[in-house]
């Protein structure tokens, strides 16, 4: 999560929804950060996934790292996202969800179709994952099926 585009998403997400949405409500700022989402919160997931291995290896269970973790993670993170903008009660769910990890403040999800025009980053965020997947492994034998 700390690398330079996962900064950077976060960033347009933060910068959108607390300038541009308020100061430049339009077409451009209702798109951003669901675009800087669907980078952004795969790379979360599959960062969550990690930690869970993990803790999992440093209390001893046997731990074998799959290989489709970050296919799994942006299939989680697009599903996610998807509910969110089909359904009404996906979007009621996650602003509980949002407001139960915030209290302290009030969050609104609108469903919108077209807002699913920003998985097409999705494909570009498996890509990212899966080289740094690679990278990051010491023993390919690790890997699960």
């Amino acid at each position: 999560m700390l690398h330079p585009l996962s900064l950077l998403a976060a960033a347009l997400i933060a910068f959108n929804d607390f300038y541009l949405k308020r100061s430049h409500p339009g077409l451009l700022s209702g798109k951003l950060s669901d675009f800087g989402l669907m980078f952004f919160f795969p790379v979360m997931l599959y960062a969550v996934f990690e930690w869970v291995l993990y803790v999992a290896e440093k209390v001893g269970a046997p731990v074998v790292r799959p290989r489709w973790l970050p296919l799994a993670a942006c299939a989680l993170g697009a599903s996610y996202f998807s509910v969110i903008k089909l359904f009404a009660a996906g979007a009621a769910l996650h602003v509980r969800l949002l407001e139960t990890i915030v209290p302290s403040r009030r969050f609104v999800a609108t469903p919108d179709p077209t807002d699913l025009m920003a998985l097409l980053v999705v494909p570009v965020t498996w890509t990212f994952l899966n080289s740094y997947d690679r990278l990051t492994m010491k023993d390919t034998s690790a890997h699960g099926s």
